[in-house]
């Protein structure tokens, strides 16, 4: 194998250390350092990473091999016929036509662009034919709608994914999957995807999104204990179709929803009982400075797909979510972790630093917010915090806050 990157000894012992998870055997481990070698990635500075995929059923691991559109990018430069990698986002009322075994594209925007609808991106080689991809977005958007990064930059992230399908054709890059695009179900894995569990080393966007479900009322467990009935025939969630007044209770920080007047966040539903459960708030923008962690609410609205959809929203008197008289709170010392935090190594001032970090919602225009600090061992995706942030640092649209001191708030994790 012609190696692109070389692995000291001591690299090698910090990344089985640092890099691989738990349920990851020694198969797993020399599979992943070769790939890594191959390619030219390195996984101390999170280019490229090995996570394990369980089947419950027949205690089968798999390993997923996981980089992103950047680790591609470097992957197909090291081919010494790469000729360069260029890819646009198609919107309504753009003029687009593509004849890919004549290598043509033509591309030119509308004079009043509408929503996404695709991609596309053409990997260029030396001596070869352009290859040419597109990907729809709708695909691609659905089986990612819960990824915040999806939900706040659309166009970016689906560009990525068409650039990442036309280099793995183009450089035949093999044996690695796309973070952008790995919640498309389109892992060759073998397993039933129902069975899937994953490991901690996983992070929020990598994850296929689960159903919420509401937690199970104390009657309806005993009900259940005494019938022969599937899981797959269970009731359906409730849902409202006319406008009612809701009691809630909020689980999270807001977030406002990308190119929308209305605000997203989960809640939980106290009464009325036959809609108990937790859902997805969303709410007009205006109602944002009630819309605070904890709140305790009257909403009046209706519950459609498992979204609370609001007309009106009001504090409950007494309530969590009555403006305080004395007290505040300074949004800028509030995180909500995206991801379990985990060990990783990191380059700060000069030194090398091995601390638990995790990306995490923070306020502000990023491509992606970090927080790190040996503190954030203790807490798990899900958790907000109220931290103390003694250092920050930005590069190229990335954001790394660094954490002394944490304190949970709430937590939005869901039960097992």
């Amino acid at each position: 194998m012609d190696t692109k990157i070389t692995f000291t000894q001591e690299n090698l012992e910090l990344i089985k250390k640092t890099c691989v998870p738990a349920k990851a055997n020694d198969e797993h481990i020399d599979l992943f350092i070769y790939v890594c070698q191959k390619y030219g990635l390195d996984p101390l500075t999170k280019e490229i990473v090995l996570d394990i995929r369980e089947n419950t059923k027949t205690g089968e691991k798999k390993a997923v091999i996981i980089t992103t559109r950047d680790g591609y990018l470097k992957a197909a430069m090291q081919d010494p016929a790469y000729n360069g990698v260029n890819g646009g986002v198609i919107r309504e009322n753009d003029t687009f036509e593509v004849d890919p075994i004549a290598g043509i594209l033509k591309h030119s925007f509308g004079v009043k662009r509408g929503k996404i609808v695709a991609a596309w991106a053409v990997a260029k080689a030396k001596n070869r034919d352009p290859i040419i991809c597109t990907a729809d977005f709708s695909e691609y958007y659905e089986a990612n709608s819960k990824s915040y990064v999806w939900q706040d930059y659309p166009s970016a992230m689906i560009q990525k994914v068409a650039e990442i399908m036309a280099m793995k054709r183009q450089f035949n890059i093999t044996g690695l999957v796309g973070e952008e695009e790995i919640g498309t179900g389109l892992l060759d894995l073998e397993v039933d995807e129902s069975s899937i569990k994953t490991n901690d080393m996983t992070n929020t966007t990598l994850k296929k999104p689960a159903e919420e479900k509401p937690e199970e009322k104390p009657a309806e467990k005993a009900k259940s204990a005494d019938t022969t009935t599937s899981a797959s025939t269970e009731k359906p969630k409730e849902e409202s179709q006319e406008t009612i007044a809701y009691e809630v209770v909020l689980m999270g920080n807001p977030r406002k929803k990308n190119g929308q007047d209305i605000i997203g966040v989960q809640a939980v539903v106290g009464a009325p009982s036959e809609y108990e459960g937790e859902y997805e708030l969303l709410a007009p923008l205006a109602y944002k400075d009630i819309l605070t962690n904890g709140a305790a609410l009257m909403v009046e609205g209706s519950i459609k797909d498992g979204k609370l959809e609001a007309v009106l929203v009001k504090p409950i008197a007494g309530g969590e979510g009555e403006p305080a008289k004395n007290e505040t709170t300074d949004a800028e010392n509030i995180i909500t972790l995206l991801a379990t935090p985990k060990s990783g190594t990191i380059t700060y001032k000069g030194k090398n630093l091995t601390k638990p970090f995790a990306a995490c919602e923070y306020p502000g225009n990023y491509q992606a917010i970090f927080a790190v600090g040996e503190t954030l061992k203790d807490f798990s995706e899900g958790d907000a915090l109220e931290v103390k942030i003694v250092d920050r640092m930005e590069k190229d649209g990335k954001l790394m806050l660094f954490i002394s001191e944490a304190n949970k708030i709430s937590s939005q994790q869901q039960a097992g």
